[in-house]
């Protein structure tokens, strides 16, 4: 199912199939909001001067690539591009059904518990972004869950596998300041000291989340699929390591 790629696209392809693309984007790139820049039009790009790429993955080149869930500009990891619209509504429908499973990596501040110690955070949230001063947001709150599991600590941070069971705007990210520990780098939610330190002291200029897997079950298919990123990105690696040294 996966492809090679003659030529580096302008994110690893994980996975593809008729109509579809699992990818992993890197942090600080749109997904698609900055046309010319964004990934769907990068990728667009790309796939269409690979002519035999695009025949395997069969693209529909009237209706371009298209995310069925979303991901932060600021968050790296798997994303679910369709580039047909039929294929688009069956994927979608998984997505409204609470069908398909995601699992986010995220390092947070503090020390949330002990490696394998789980905990489930359900602070209603409303369906927009939040804020700083309040992660809930103003307005309507809706039932959110978010389950997380510790995977390692630390001398000062803490990571996480999280599991959104609901799709709140920013929900982990809401949920971890919420918990009183936001993400480490998150400019929007966590302190902006905090934010300046990482910086500073150890070149850290992300948000340290990372998307690491999406289960789904592909058109065609009768079971759920897992696909995974390549792992934990090496800025969020090595400012663990180096925090452990500290």
């Amino acid at each position: 199912m996966t492809i090679a790629l003659p030529n580096p696209p302008p994110a690893p392809i994980i996975a593809s199939g008729a109509g579809w693309l699992v990818v992993e984007k890197p942090a600080g790139m749109s997904v698609h909001n900055d046309p010319g820049r964004d990934l769907c039009s990068l990728l667009k790009v790309f796939l269409e001067s690979n002519k035999r790429t695009l025949e395997e993955i069969n693209c529909d080149r009237s209706y371009g690539l298209h995310p069925v869930h979303r991901l932060d500009k600021e968050t790296s990891g798997v994303i679910l591009l369709a580039c047909r619209r039929q294929v688009f509504n069956q994927l979608a429908v998984q997505f409204s059904r609470g069908l398909v499973i995601k699992h986010y990596l995220a390092l947070v501040h503090g020390a949330v518990g002990d490696p394998g110690d789980q905990d489930l955070w359900q602070w209603p949230l409303t369906s927009s972004a939040g804020g700083r001063r309040s992660p809930q947001g103003r307005g309507t709150r809706n039932p959110s869950r978010t389950r997380c599991r510790v995977r390692m600590r630390s001398t000062h941070y803490t990571l996480l596998d999280c599991q959104p069971l609901t799709g709140r705007t920013h929900q982990i990210r809401r949920h971890a300041a919420l918990a009183g520990h936001p993400i480490v780098g998150d400019q929007r939610y966590g302190s902006p000291r905090a934010c300046r330190y990482v910086a500073r002291f150890h070149n850290f200029t992300r948000l340290a989340l990372h998307a690491a897997s999406i289960g789904i079950t592909p058109p065609g298919f009768d079971a759920i699929m897992t696909f995974e990123s390549a792992g934990l990105p090496p800025e969020i690696t090595k400012l663990i390591e180096g925090d452990k040294k500290d």
